[in-house]
């Protein structure tokens, strides 16, 4: 197949599939009701004025609810949840790439990424290549929230499109949901699959704000954790979450703070050493979780409802995704801040330090009220 490449008329991009469904003669049927994120901010937030202004920004959000729409003859593009539809590729989603700029600035979309081979698919599928699918926290946060909704939804016949470099913690966390290897075919970057049925599912609530249905959300929990989990010393160890080998926001001090929980009974873990299962074994013993912003935080995920997770910010670059993890899942939560350092590998990403003295005070006090 000969694809020409280079500048040419850009199609339209569909923001909201499920009010274009009718129109298109897309059939689409209700999955999950609208939800709620309303908890008060806590006062470790509240009394950090940075904190406090980025965190006020998902305080009290509504999300709407959540649909399945049946896409007849979808074309998948690449490995990254580029979906268009329509004669000649008349539309693409936005959905799957949290906003329309995303897609507007996406090779794909602009016709400057090769494609070498187009193939069609029988039946009916669903796509499991997001837009961040590749990363630990996107992919149990976005994509298997979404698929587990959809999951009671699809015909028994469904196979899944997964991307040709799928890791061990999908396969695994897959197949924990019953999504066997046989029912998968890989599709690497520079392949489209026209499928004759996509089943696609809206967002469980916003990637970029972090929200998902709080019941979606428990509801996965249990799955996995009944799965893979271990219930031996259930909701009693103390682990604290090392970033030693990260290449940027770098807690320089780390080791002084790693040696100082220990002698309070944490367990100093690198959880990017450790197989999936093993994390999800980890975790779902766990009574508290200190770390730093990063993505071995997305393993509360596996955490039993009475633990608490210990966040430790940055002071100039923070997120709001761990926050609202815990709100979804019904967690205690409580953050310490760092302070600036002279120079950082990454700029955009500062490294940062704690003041020890005021972290142990913080730690005594937290671990206190317990």
């Amino acid at each position: 197949m000969v694809q020409k490449m280079g500048i040419s008329v850009t199609p339209p991009i569909c923001e909201n599939l499920l009010l274009w469904a009718p129109t298109q003669g897309f059939e689409s049927k209700k999955i999950q009701e609208p939800f709620l994120m309303d908890d008060p901010l806590p006062e470790c937030i509240r009394s950090h004025p940075k904190l406090d202004k980025i965190f006020q920004l998902v305080d009290g959000l509504g999300f709407h609810s959540q649909h399945l729409i049946i896409i007849p003859n979808a074309k998948v593009r690449g490995h990254r949840g580029m979906i268009s539809f329509g004669e000649n590729d008349s539309y693409y989603i936005a959905e799957t790439h949290w906003r329309v700029s995303n897609v507007y600035h996406h090779p794909i979309y602009l016709n400057e990424w090769p494609i070498s081979e187009t193939r069609k698919l029988e039946g009916n599928w669903y796509c499991m290549m997001g837009r961040n699918g590749s990363q630990y926290f996107h992919w149990f946060w976005d994509e298997l929230p979404r698929l587990y909704s959809a999951l009671p939804h699809l015909p028994p016949d469904t196979r899944f499109l997964v991307a040709e470099e799928i890791c061990d913690y999908q396969k695994d966390s897959l197949k924990a949901l019953g999504v066997l290897p046989e029912l998968c075919l890989f599709q690497n970057h520079h392949t489209d699959s026209i499928v004759e049925r996509l089943w696609f599912p809206t967002a469980s609530g916003h990637s970029e704000q972090a929200a998902v249905s709080p019941m979606i959300a428990k509801q996965l929990r249990k799955a996995l954790v009944d799965k893979l989990g271990h219930h031996e010393n259930k909701g009693t160890r103390r682990v604290f979450i090392s970033r030693a080998s990260a290449r940027r926001r770098i807690l320089i001090n780390e080791n002084e703070l790693a040696e100082h929980v220990t002698k309070l009974g944490f367990e100093i873990v690198h959880a990017e050493k450790l197989e999936f299962t093993e994390q999800v074994k980890l975790f779902s013993e766990c009574s508290i979780v200190l770390a730093q912003h990063g993505a071995g935080l997305t393993n509360m995920l596996f955490v039993p409802e009475n633990c608490k997770v210990l966040e430790i910010h940055g002071p100039r670059v923070t997120r709001i995704h761990y926050w609202m993890m815990t709100r979804a899942l019904g967690l205690e939560y409580d953050c310490f801040v760092g302070t600036d350092v002279e120079h950082s590998i990454d700029e955009n990403e500062p490294d940062f330090k704690v003041d020890v003295p005021k972290f142990e005070a913080w730690l005594k006090q937290v671990l206190n009220n317990k």
